[in-house]
C-alpha cells in the first residue's frame, strides 16, 4: 500500500481502491478533497445551511455505498459525486414543496 503524506492531493485512481478496500484513510481523503466543493454546490441550491449539511452527510453515505458502481474511466470521481448531491438535494427540495 502506498503512503500519501497528510495534506496530499491524490488521484481518483489511487484513491477509488483505497475507498473500495473499505479504508478509512480513503474516506477521510476524499471527504478532504471534495467536502467544501460539494457543500458550496448544495448551499447554492438549498440555500439552507442545516439542510445543506444533512445533505454533505447523506451524499458521502451515498458515495460510500456506491462506490463499486463508479466506473473510474468514464467520469471525474467529483463529477459523479456532484450528481449524486444535486440529485438528493432537488428531491430534499421537491419534499419541501409538497
Amino acid at each position: 500500500m502506498k503512503i500519501y503524506p497528510a495534506g496530499t492531493r491524490i488521484s481518483d485512481a489511487d484513491l477509488c481502491p483505497l475507498i473500495r478496500c473499505d479504508e478509512k484513510k480513503g474516506a477521510g481523503m476524499l471527504y478532504d478533497a471534495y467536502a467544501n466543493f460539494l457543500f458550496l454546490n448544495i448551499m447554492r441550491k438549498v440555500q439552507n445551511r442545516e439542510l445543506a449539511e444533512r445533505l454533505l452527510e447523506e451524499t458521502f453515505k451515498k458515495v460510500w455505498h456506491s462506490i463499486p458502481d463508479y466506473k473510474i474511466n468514464k467520469e471525474r470521481i467529483y463529477t459523479w459525486m456532484k450528481a449524486i448531491a444535486d440529485d438528493l438535494a432537488k428531491h430534499a427540495l421537491s419534499q419541501l414543496n409538497k
